[in-house]
């Protein structure tokens, strides 16, 4: 199964990696508004910023595929329970 092919994964994974990043984004920001509220200055950590990026990038390549498939038989289950309640509903 290559988790690029099911629409709704990519869109959760752009989700997740939007969400870390804008996380990661805010702390940094605060961090430095606050050093520099007492005078600090320096550089941002740029090393922080690349495990950040290549944690988003990469999750989706390390999840391992059994904990996809999972999800997705949970998702189909719960679908699929939906619709008997409503067969149910129908007949009565």
């Amino acid at each position: 199964m290559n988790i690029f092919q099911d629409q709704r994964l990519w869109l959760l994974y752009l989700v997740v990696a939007v969400v870390v990043g804008l996380a990661f984004g805010r702390a940094q920001w605060q961090e430095q508004s606050q050093q520099s509220a007492y005078g600090l200055t320096h550089e941002p950590d740029m090393d922080a910023w690349l495990v950040v990026a290549i944690a988003a990038i990469g999750w989706p390549i390390v999840l391992p595929i059994s904990l996809v498939e999972q999800l997705k038989q949970f998702i189909i289950g719960r679908k699929l329970a939906r619709e008997a309640r409503r067969q149910a509903k129908k007949k009565r």
